[in-house]
């Protein structure tokens, strides 16, 4: 077994997953080496995560982005007041997200305790109203007027 020869990432990779017999080339190698070929292989895991997470983010806005064009009641947005044509009480199996869209000037606290029950029961979703906006994560909660 030769113990000189370079070996490129790539052919380091096969000896380490599929010939495990020739592992003992890597035993004579400086520190250093093993060191760099570690930080390259969590370098590689990193940026193959890190793609799949933004293709999975993407998925969820356009499907975000459909939902809003095609099932959503048209509304309008001005003077910090929000208006939408009619109540909306929604559930995404895929996500488990709740979204509540209801801007009557008349909505009463039973009803906004029920929406954010459902919600915390879940842990994931969104209450718009007419001049509050609620979002839930868990067990955080986020208010903006």
């Amino acid at each position: 077994m030769e113990t000189n020869k370079k070996l490129s990432f790539f052919e380091r990779i096969n000896i380490s997953v599929f010939k495990l017999e020739n592992y003992g080339i890597f035993i004579g190698e400086k520190f250093s080496k093993s060191i760099k070929y570690f930080l390259l292989l969590i370098l590689m895991i990193a940026i193959i995560v890190s793609l799949l997470d933004v293709y999975d983010f993407c998925k969820i806005i356009n499907k975000t982005f459909d939902y809003i064009k095609n099932e959503l009641p048209d509304f309008s947005y001005a003077d910090g007041i929000l208006k939408a044509d009619e109540v909306v009480e929604a559930y995404d199996q895929e996500y488990k997200f709740y979204l509540y869209i209801n801007t009557t000037d008349e909505i009463n606290e039973e009803t906004l305790k029920e929406y954010k029950t459902h919600i915390y029961d879940n842990g994931f979703g969104l209450i718009l109203l007419n001049n509050k906006l609620y979002y839930y994560l868990n067990s955080n909660q986020l208010e903006y007027s």
